[in-house]
Protein backbone atom coordinates (compact mmCIF):
# COMPACT_ATOMS: atom_id res chain seq x y z
CA UNK A 1 0.00 0.00 0.00
CA UNK A 2 1.34 3.26 -0.81
CA UNK A 3 1.80 5.44 1.90
CA UNK A 4 -0.48 8.29 2.72
CA UNK A 5 0.72 11.88 2.43
CA UNK A 6 -1.23 14.79 3.82
CA UNK A 7 -2.11 17.68 1.88
CA UNK A 8 0.36 19.70 4.05
CA UNK A 9 3.02 17.32 2.41
CA UNK A 10 1.57 17.15 -1.06
CA UNK A 11 1.77 21.10 -0.79
CA UNK A 12 5.57 21.17 0.38
CA UNK A 13 6.45 19.07 -2.62
CA UNK A 14 4.37 20.69 -4.96
CA UNK A 15 6.23 24.00 -4.61
CA UNK A 16 9.69 22.25 -5.06
CA UNK A 17 11.19 22.83 -1.55
CA UNK A 18 13.60 20.35 -2.05
CA UNK A 19 16.63 22.40 -2.79
CA UNK A 20 18.95 21.09 0.17
CA UNK A 21 19.44 16.96 -0.72
CA UNK A 22 19.56 16.06 3.02
CA UNK A 23 17.58 17.67 6.01
CA UNK A 24 19.52 19.85 8.08
CA UNK A 25 19.29 18.82 11.74
CA UNK A 26 17.97 21.58 14.39
CA UNK A 27 21.73 22.28 15.53
CA UNK A 28 22.71 22.97 11.83
CA UNK A 29 19.82 24.98 11.63
CA UNK A 30 20.09 26.97 14.38
CA UNK A 31 23.69 27.39 13.72
CA UNK A 32 22.99 28.44 10.08
CA UNK A 33 20.56 31.49 11.85
CA UNK A 34 23.41 32.50 14.30
CA UNK A 35 25.57 33.49 11.60
CA UNK A 36 23.29 35.36 9.62
CA UNK A 37 22.49 36.77 13.00
CA UNK A 38 25.76 37.58 13.33
CA UNK A 39 27.05 38.92 9.99
CA UNK A 40 23.43 41.07 10.30
CA UNK A 41 25.30 42.70 13.35
CA UNK A 42 28.40 43.14 12.49
CA UNK A 43 27.04 45.10 9.33
CA UNK A 44 25.06 47.76 11.91
CA UNK A 45 28.24 48.05 13.68
CA UNK A 46 31.10 47.28 11.21
CA UNK A 47 33.92 49.08 13.43
CA UNK A 48 33.19 46.43 15.84
CA UNK A 49 33.71 43.36 13.56
CA UNK A 50 34.68 42.45 10.59
CA UNK A 51 34.01 39.65 7.53
CA UNK A 52 37.22 37.25 8.50
CA UNK A 53 35.06 36.55 11.87
CA UNK A 54 32.33 35.12 9.70
CA UNK A 55 32.32 31.35 9.64
CA UNK A 56 31.52 29.97 6.48
CA UNK A 57 30.84 26.57 7.39
CA UNK A 58 28.21 27.29 9.32
CA UNK A 59 26.58 29.47 6.38
CA UNK A 60 24.58 26.46 4.47
CA UNK A 61 21.55 28.21 3.52
CA UNK A 62 22.28 32.15 2.84
CA UNK A 63 18.62 33.33 3.11
CA UNK A 64 15.73 32.63 5.58
CA UNK A 65 13.50 31.85 2.73
CA UNK A 66 15.13 28.78 2.93
CA UNK A 67 16.08 28.09 6.58
CA UNK A 68 12.23 28.57 6.76
CA UNK A 69 10.90 26.22 4.60
CA UNK A 70 13.77 23.61 5.83
CA UNK A 71 12.15 23.97 9.48
CA UNK A 72 8.84 22.80 7.68
CA UNK A 73 10.49 19.92 6.00
CA UNK A 74 12.14 19.06 9.58
CA UNK A 75 8.51 19.08 11.01
CA UNK A 76 7.07 16.78 8.29
CA UNK A 77 10.39 14.35 8.10
CA UNK A 78 10.60 13.45 11.49
CA UNK A 79 9.32 11.31 13.29
CA UNK A 80 10.16 12.57 16.79
CA UNK A 81 7.87 14.86 18.73
CA UNK A 82 9.74 16.85 20.51
CA UNK A 83 11.79 17.37 17.20
CA UNK A 84 8.81 18.81 15.61
CA UNK A 85 7.19 20.91 18.05
CA UNK A 86 10.28 22.69 17.79
CA UNK A 87 10.86 22.80 14.51
CA UNK A 88 7.13 24.43 14.82
CA UNK A 89 7.80 26.70 17.32
CA UNK A 90 11.04 28.14 15.28
CA UNK A 91 8.60 28.13 12.33
CA UNK A 92 5.85 30.43 14.29
CA UNK A 93 8.53 32.80 15.90
CA UNK A 94 10.00 33.41 12.33
CA UNK A 95 6.29 34.01 11.01
CA UNK A 96 5.55 36.69 13.54
CA UNK A 97 9.32 38.39 14.27
CA UNK A 98 8.95 38.64 10.01
CA UNK A 99 6.37 41.27 10.25
CA UNK A 100 7.17 42.80 13.76
CA UNK A 101 10.58 43.38 13.70
CA UNK A 102 12.80 45.63 10.73
CA UNK A 103 14.67 43.18 8.40
CA UNK A 104 18.14 45.38 9.24
CA UNK A 105 18.08 44.11 12.89
CA UNK A 106 17.04 40.57 12.20
CA UNK A 107 18.64 39.66 8.51
CA UNK A 108 14.48 37.97 8.21
CA UNK A 109 14.00 40.13 4.67
CA UNK A 110 11.48 37.60 3.14
CA UNK A 111 9.66 34.76 3.71
CA UNK A 112 7.66 32.15 1.52
CA UNK A 113 3.97 32.67 2.32
CA UNK A 114 3.21 29.25 1.74
CA UNK A 115 4.88 27.98 4.24
CA UNK A 116 3.80 30.49 6.91
CA UNK A 117 0.33 29.75 5.83
CA UNK A 118 1.14 25.94 6.43
CA UNK A 119 2.99 26.26 9.74
CA UNK A 120 -0.30 28.13 11.41
CA UNK A 121 -2.41 25.42 9.38
CA UNK A 122 -0.59 22.58 11.40
CA UNK A 123 -0.20 24.97 14.71
CA UNK A 124 -4.54 25.33 14.38
CA UNK A 125 -4.62 21.55 14.25
CA UNK A 126 -1.84 21.13 17.16
CA UNK A 127 -4.15 23.99 19.14
CA UNK A 128 -7.62 21.52 18.38
CA UNK A 129 -5.42 18.14 19.64
CA UNK A 130 -3.71 19.92 22.75
CA UNK A 131 -0.42 19.37 21.38
CA UNK A 132 1.86 22.14 22.28
CA UNK A 133 3.63 22.05 25.72
CA UNK A 134 3.42 25.21 28.40
CA UNK A 135 6.69 26.86 27.10
CA UNK A 136 4.98 27.04 23.37
CA UNK A 137 1.77 28.17 25.30
CA UNK A 138 3.09 31.61 26.66
CA UNK A 139 5.65 31.97 23.78
CA UNK A 140 2.13 32.57 21.65
CA UNK A 141 0.65 34.22 23.79
CA UNK A 142 2.98 36.67 23.44
CA UNK A 143 3.04 36.90 20.03
CA UNK A 144 -0.57 37.32 20.08
CA UNK A 145 -0.30 40.65 21.49
CA UNK A 146 0.64 41.87 18.02
CA UNK A 147 -2.40 40.83 16.76
CA UNK A 148 -1.71 42.28 13.16
CA UNK A 149 1.12 39.45 12.71
CA UNK A 150 -1.12 36.93 12.62
CA UNK A 151 -4.65 37.69 11.81
CA UNK A 152 -3.42 38.86 8.30
CA UNK A 153 -2.84 35.41 7.54
CA UNK A 154 -5.19 33.35 9.71
CA UNK A 155 -7.97 35.11 9.52
CA UNK A 156 -11.57 33.43 8.39
CA UNK A 157 -9.28 30.36 7.75
CA UNK A 158 -7.71 29.31 11.31
CA UNK A 159 -10.69 29.34 13.53
CA UNK A 160 -8.91 27.80 16.59
CA UNK A 161 -5.84 30.46 16.32
CA UNK A 162 -7.70 33.36 15.36
CA UNK A 163 -10.06 32.86 18.53
CA UNK A 164 -6.87 32.07 20.40
CA UNK A 165 -5.38 35.45 19.24
CA UNK A 166 -8.38 37.58 19.50
CA UNK A 167 -9.06 36.28 23.15
CA UNK A 168 -5.68 37.17 24.85
CA UNK A 169 -5.63 39.57 27.84
CA UNK A 170 -2.80 41.97 26.55
CA UNK A 171 -2.68 43.73 30.11
CA UNK A 172 -0.96 40.65 31.49
CA UNK A 173 3.21 39.19 31.00
CA UNK A 174 3.23 36.49 29.20
CA UNK A 175 6.47 34.88 29.87
CA UNK A 176 8.28 34.37 32.38
CA UNK A 177 11.45 35.76 33.85
CA UNK A 178 13.50 33.49 35.03
CA UNK A 179 14.17 29.67 33.34
CA UNK A 180 17.11 27.19 34.15
CA UNK A 181 20.38 28.71 32.24
CA UNK A 182 20.76 27.07 28.65
CA UNK A 183 16.99 26.99 27.69
CA UNK A 184 17.94 28.64 24.63
CA UNK A 185 20.84 27.76 23.83
CA UNK A 186 21.50 26.25 20.16
CA UNK A 187 17.15 27.13 19.42
CA UNK A 188 18.52 29.77 16.41
CA UNK A 189 16.87 33.13 16.21
CA UNK A 190 13.82 32.37 18.20
CA UNK A 191 16.62 31.53 21.22
CA UNK A 192 18.44 35.02 21.04
CA UNK A 193 15.33 36.71 20.72
CA UNK A 194 13.69 34.93 24.07
CA UNK A 195 17.07 34.49 26.14
CA UNK A 196 16.91 38.68 25.83
CA UNK A 197 13.61 39.19 26.91
CA UNK A 198 13.62 37.19 29.71
CA UNK A 199 17.58 38.66 30.96
CA UNK A 200 16.24 42.22 30.31
CA UNK A 201 12.56 41.35 32.33
CA UNK A 202 14.31 39.69 35.12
Amino acid sequence: MAAKISRFQTYYFSFGFYVVKMTLSLLSLSQNEHEIYKRTQQQLNSNVATEADWQADKLILDNYKAIHREYLRVFLESDDEATKLEALKRLVFLNWNLIVETDWLTGIDDLDEAVILGSYTILNNYMKQGKFDVEFAWMLSHYAVWDYAILQFVENKLPELTQFVNTIDISKKKFPTHLPAGTFENRGQMGIYWELMIKTDA
